[in-house]
């Protein structure tokens, strides 16, 4: 559901709103208006959006760059954060690693867990293959009030 005010390319201006983005949608294995058994999800955009592509009112996607990323999380982070860009205008976004997992439907993990761990195996790795002389890596003192 969509709160807020949204840009009509046929009127030129902005319209307080309150809806959804989707009309219609029809889930895999439901039964269509027809009878069939929908092999796919299908989805019908709402008329305001329908709208506004027709009156060319899009925002242009950086498609090379979208295929030039290789990992899937790279693909599904990208239009997300770039969306976030464009609507700062300019003006600083940032979003929260927690709100990023929420919306990716993964766990949160401990970033300076996951990442001690990975630097111990590869300082262990390196030292195994004689690239350092031993692996130890010497704990930072910390912070007063940090845990």
């Amino acid at each position: 559901m969509i709160e807020g005010e949204i840009y009509r390319a046929k009127t030129k201006g902005f319209r307080r709103f309150g809806g959804p983005l989707f009309s219609q949608h029809i889930l895999v294995g439901e039964r269509m208006r027809g009878g069939k058994v929908a092999d796919m999800n299908l989805v019908w955009p709402a008329p305001w959006f329908l709208s506004n592509f027709y009156y060319r009112y899009v925002r242009p996607i950086d498609l090379l760059f979208h295929q030039r990323l290789r990992k899937p999380i790279a693909k599904t982070l990208y239009p997300i954060l770039d969306t976030g860009w464009y609507a700062a205008d300019g003006r600083e976004y940032a979003k929260r690693y927690e709100d990023l997992c929420a919306l990716l439907f993964i766990p949160p993990i401990s970033i300076c867990l996951s990442l001690s761990s990975n630097l111990i195996l590869r300082m262990k790795n390196y030292s195994e293959r004689s690239f350092l002389q031993h692996g130890n890596i010497p704990r930072a003192p910390r912070e007063k009030g940090e845990t």
